[in-house]
């Protein structure tokens, strides 16, 4: 199942999955409350912020929903480069390095918030590729996406993630990493270990 070794992160309760964890970092990123490196939406000359958290219930019978959305500068080169693709995000700006006592598998440079969202998005979305997102079929539960933007001349690669998990009907009254649910109890994909 994609849970998490005991004591991945000691000091913060309820981290025991990887959904759990994808909630957090982005929490964590979103706390440093830097968008140096903000998304530019390409069908607009306007900016977006690089991160978005927010609930959504589609009807009242439904569970909540918690949507999370984060998008990283990556190297235009990414596809050439032998590094493992959450190895290459860029931090939003900033101080994102995770605290020492972060419990990282071996040889996964998972050093900022950033990447372990990164590496999050991508392990569940390779675990989970056909999981359905709660407020719709049409979509996917866990998107991890390298996306092109070429705006005024100039190219430059995202790596795009998405994610709709399905949260615990108390999730006001929680840390919001507390109220996630995993997706399932498939063991995480070995390509992410």
């Amino acid at each position: 199942m994609s849970a998490l070794p005991a004591g991945f992160l000691p000091g913060v309760t309820g981290l025991d999955t990887v959904e759990k964890l994808f909630a957090y970092a982005l929490l964590k990123i979103h706390e440093a409350g830097s968008n140096a490196n903000a998304f530019v939406d390409e069908t607009a000359s306007n900016s977006t912020r690089a991160i978005q958290i927010y609930p959504l219930q589609v009807n009242a019978d439904q569970p909540w929903t918690q949507i999370f959305r984060l998008s990283l500068a990556i190297p235009n080169n990414w596809a050439g480069v032998s590094t493992r693709l959450w190895a290459q995000v860029s931090p939003l700006g900033g101080p994102t390095n995770v605290p020492s006592s972060f419990q990282s598998p071996s040889g996964l440079s998972l050093t900022t918030w950033e990447r372990v969202a990164a590496w999050c998005g991508l392990a569940l979305q390779g675990t989970f590729p056909d999981h359905r997102a709660p407020e719709s079929s049409a979509i996917r539960a866990v998107v991890a996406v390298p996306f092109s933007v070429d705006f005024s001349a100039t190219r430059s690669w995202r790596l795009i993630l998405r994610a709709s998990l399905l949260a615990t009907p108390d999730w006001p009254t929680k840390q919001l990493w507390e109220s996630i649910v995993p997706l399932g109890n498939t063991a995480i994909n070995s390509a992410f270990l």
